[in-house]
């Protein structure tokens, strides 16, 4: 079952956004920073369901 974030769109769109404009020829990367249980696992876990051929 997918998770929605609460208060996070902005975050999320601009995520999806680099995911979707990324580039097989250039080295590009995503940091998630946060401190623990802050929900990171849930975060990827939505990202891999939303982009499984691109992470």
């Amino acid at each position: 079952m997918q998770a929605e974030f609460i208060g996070y769109k902005d975050e999320m769109k601009k995520i999806e956004e680099a995911i979707m404009h990324f580039d097989s020829r250039l080295a590009d990367n995503i940091a998630i920073i946060s401190g623990p249980y802050s929900g990171k696992t849930t975060l990827m876990d939505t990202l891999y369901f939303k982009f499984p051929l691109r992470l």
